[in-house]
């Protein structure tokens, strides 16, 4: 009884977090990895049969299955339900990955006796590090782009770009260029995200903004960032 309450926790679990995966994934990126993962695991939380088999003999396997599933409901509800910040919730959800995965090294080193905790207290670092490591290839699974633009001006009053985007040396000198970025997020979260401005590939300002999701339809007003290029001539701006 107890592992068909734990595979119905898990079924649920990740359909209810695959949605939030799926639209806030660059798969162009490592994300994609990440989000093929929780595929491949909602799907083997539906076949019964493969699922209880590896339940009962591979229990290591088991529970790192359940440690993940932990993982992933941490780092899509907090920031909802407690309105922390996406990079507070991914500590919150690799610490408690951490303490979810104690069964599985318990079970591992079994068979170690009185080195048992000793490898225990060596592999959890190994694991936090390599978590801390992977957390690029990590979708934040509550903010997504739903807009983007860059155009000479921005209108205030309509929070949203304005005028007919001129990429000449001329107009870039004078006016400038804005980047526009529309971010839907959750009611009352504040996030500080960045515009990373680069041109031929080296980086030349990074600008800090702040976001936060708005009372109505939980959807935050556009991120804006200005640049004036100090040698336009032959190659623009990028974000």
């Amino acid at each position: 009884m107890t592992q068909f309450i734990a595979q119905m926790i898990h079924q649920e679990t990740l359909f209810f977090c695959l949605p939030f995966l799926l639209a806030t994934t660059v798969w162009s990126s490592g994300q994609a990895l990440f989000t093929l993962l929780i595929i491949t695991m909602a799907l083997f939380s539906v076949l019964d049969p493969l699922y209880h088999r590896v339940a009962e003999r591979q229990r290591w396997f088991y529970f790192a299955f359940h440690a993940q599933c932990v993982f992933l409901v941490v780092l899509v509800t907090l920031p909802t339900l407690l309105h922390l910040t996406t990079y507070q919730s991914l500590l919150l959800a690799i610490a408690a990955m951490l303490l979810f995965s104690l069964p599985s090294l318990l079970h591992l080193t079994a068979a170690q006796r009185g080195r048992r905790w000793l490898m225990v207290l060596v592999l959890l670092p190994l694991l936090a590090g390599a978590a801390w490591t992977g957390r690029i290839w990590v979708p934040p699974a509550n903010l997504w782009i739903t807009a983007t633009a860059l155009s000479p001006g921005f209108d205030e009053s309509a929070r949203a770009p304005s005028g007919e985007l001129r990429l000449t040396p001329e107009a870039l000198s004078s006016q400038g260029l804005f980047a526009y970025t529309a971010i839907r997020a959750p009611r009352g979260l504040r996030e500080e995200i960045q515009h990373v401005w680069r041109q031929n590939g080296r980086e030349v300002d990074r600008i800090p903004l702040v976001i936060e999701g708005a009372a109505r339809r939980a959807t935050a007003p556009g991120a804006t960032s200005r640049i004036f290029p100090s040698r336009p001539r032959g190659a623009g701006a990028s974000m």
